[in-house]
């Protein structure tokens, strides 16, 4: 017994130095225990969470059908261990939980399945930020020189031919004088001026980039 108590009071120490929800599902008896901490991730309550159905109450017609396919994969026997990123928004924040579970079998039958859930939001908005920092401007939020040449070869490859492209670039006149005459700010403020005026042009513009200090490029079809 004491044993015993120690192994669970490791374990309960472990889930809460973790952070994570714990989730226990008894197949054959199909009930299904959620700890407070998984609640509190999927903000549900108790009566909310009397059964599987909890996993996919905040998810839409996809994301509900690639959770429940991931699920029938593990319990047939076709994957190692169950790994589902839900997604979803709650009260107008993004949101990320990493579910995982490992069923327990027997004779080749899955009898029970037990696991954790983990809020990884923070990581994956920083690897968002990561991906549109390396493909953007940081002051002006247009894509940068990087992307814009892409999207004009993306723009080669969808007009085949049968559409012509162009490029117009724009460059400001005099803007290293006016950034030492006004100085850094009011010549971002000039520069993030612009982008937005560019980024509400109305007609064909398929793309518009901040390509350098003072210049612009826009990509017409």
């Amino acid at each position: 017994l004491q044993a015993l108590r120690a192994s669970e009071e490791r374990y309960a120490l472990a889930l809460q130095g973790a952070n994570d929800g714990m989730w226990d599902w008894d197949i054959a008896e199909d009930s299904v225990y959620f700890s407070a901490r998984w609640l509190g991730l999927m903000s549900l309550d108790a009566a909310q969470a009397q059964d599987m159905g909890a996993w996919t109450s905040q998810l839409d017609v996809q994301a509900k059908q690639a959770f429940d396919e991931a699920l029938a994969e593990h319990l047939a026997g076709r994957s190692q261990q169950f790994h589902h990123v839900l997604h979803f928004r709650q009260g107008g924040i993004e949101r990320w939980l990493l579910a995982r579970g490992v069923a327990t079998r027997e004779a080749g039958a899955a009898v029970r399945m037990a696991g954790s859930l983990t809020d990884i939001s923070e990581q994956q908005q920083l690897q968002r930020q990561i991906t549109f920092d390396a493909l953007h401007d940081r002051l002006t939020g247009l894509p940068n020189r990087a992307l814009f040449l892409e999207r004009i070869g993306q723009g080669f490859v969808a007009a085949n031919g049968s559409r012509e492209l162009g490029v117009v670039l724009i460059d400001i006149d005099a803007f290293r004088a006016l950034n030492e005459g006004e100085g850094t700010q009011a010549a971002d403020a000039v520069l993030i001026e612009l982008a937005r005026r560019l980024g509400q042009r109305e007609g064909q513009a398929l793309n518009v980039a901040r390509l350098g200090a003072d210049r612009f490029g826009l990509l017409f079809s």
